[in-house]
């Protein structure tokens, strides 16, 4: 039905194995309940990081705009800083909990 993401050229069964793997793993990780084809896959990871794009976008430069963000337990955060900004939103999307991992780690080793 739809097909399972491969690089290209690869003809080996393990490694295709280990992609099939992967795809399964990420289609769990956003959410997706159904197999997609690679195109569908790449076409979602691209509107999350647009998404992402408009929400830290305004917020970085010298002229970087505050933003108000409600958290799930109703606590109001007023900031531009988009570490602050990531970790209080409410989304288990894998782009968002990598920007929020490197987010800590500038944040520890720039302070």
């Amino acid at each position: 039905m739809a097909s399972e993401l491969k690089t290209p050229g690869s003809t080996n069964p393990e490694s295709q194995d280990g992609m099939a793997k992967l795809a399964r793993t990420i289609r769990d990780k956003i959410l997706i309940d159904e197999p997609v084809k690679e195109e569908e896959l790449i076409d979602q990871l691209e509107r999350a990081a647009i998404e992402i794009d408009e929400l830290l976008g305004s917020s970085l430069g010298p002229k970087g705009m505050n933003k108000i963000i409600v958290n799930p337990v109703g606590d109001i955060f007023v900031t531009s800083d988009g570490k602050v900004i990531l970790k209080e939103i409410d989304v288990l999307h894998p782009i968002v909990t990598s920007l929020k991992k490197l987010a800590e780690s500038m944040d520890k080793a720039c302070g």
